[in-house]
């Protein structure tokens, strides 16, 4: 049986007139993304993801700030 996943609207049945998708009878575990990549294409790929990281701020700092503890560290040691 081929399925086809466009929105095509077929003449005659109502119920294909919907232009969303069908619900999955399925309880979300997580919560929907705050959100998403900037949709302007325009904009380089760091602007576009900027809304991402902004979301993120406190992992983004403590990966930014683990990385400059072991970027000294990885100088230092040797030095000792």
């Amino acid at each position: 049986m081929k399925h086809s996943f466009s929105k095509e609207k077929q003449s005659g049945d109502p119920d294909l007139h919907h232009d969303t998708f069908q619900k999955a009878g399925v309880a979300l575990r997580y919560q929907p993304p705050k959100n998403g990549v900037h949709p302007n294409k325009e904009l380089g790929w760091m602007r576009r993801l900027l809304p991402i990281a902004k979301s993120h701020k406190k992992s983004l700092y403590i990966g930014l700030i683990t990385g400059l503890i072991a970027l000294v560290l990885n100088v230092a040691v040797p030095a000792m």
